[in-house]
């Protein structure tokens, strides 16, 4: 499988196209109708803003982290830490801070 997310988004994304592959490839098409380039990595900006689309996009019964022991769906889970580490990425590579 060819996957189409953000390397920064590979932790939940990774488990969701082995679990939900027609999810995964649904969401994607959803993501590249709203103008997303999935031919190419994003930068840090696009990524956060992508995964912003792809919290709305996701079904809810979805459980990212199954493999792991974590069976809240992606409708359960607090997504504030990831957003919060790529907006920060995303504000340090705009303005080159390391």
């Amino acid at each position: 499988m060819s996957y189409w997310h953000p390397w920064a988004l590979r932790r939940p994304m990774r488990e969701i196209a082995s679990r939900y592959p027609i999810t995964y490839k649904r969401v994607g098409k959803t993501i590249e109708a709203l103008g997303y380039d999935l031919t190419v990595e994003p930068n840090a900006e696009v990524s956060c803003r992508m995964m912003i689309s792809i919290l709305a996009a996701m079904p809810p019964h979805v459980i990212p982290y199954g493999s792991m022991g974590n069976n809240k769906s992606w409708g359960e889970i607090n997504w504030e830490g990831l957003l919060e580490d790529l907006y920060v990425e995303a504000w340090r590579t705009k303005r080159g801070v390391k």
